[in-house]
């Protein structure tokens, strides 16, 4: 009896190391893996940059139509202001 249960226990180890020899990925070497890496990381940085532009370029647009809305809104008082001058001397006018 003795020797049935070690024949039996001989057989399951063989089986388990094969499936762990098969179920195991195959290594990758060092360079292959910093490679990986560094596509990764080119990627994620060009995403980044990507997107640092994008934030830079609305900001600057922000900051153009502030100062134009500044300008045009100076230049919209001018006018009123110059046409509100040119009425009052169109009335003195008339009185004279």
């Amino acid at each position: 009896m003795v020797k049935d249960q070690v024949k039996t226990l001989k057989t399951e180890n063989k089986l388990q190391n094969t499936l762990l020899e098969y179920n195991s990925p195959p290594k990758k070497s060092r360079q292959q893996i910093y490679q990986e890496n560094y596509q990764k990381n080119k990627e994620k940085k060009k995403a980044q940059q990507k997107e640092r532009y994008n934030r830079k370029k609305k900001q600057i647009g922000k900051q153009v139509q502030q100062q134009l809305n500044k300008y045009y809104g100076a230049e919209a008082i001018r006018v009123l202001m110059s046409l509100k001058e040119y009425t009052e001397l169109n009335q003195e006018k008339r009185k004279i």
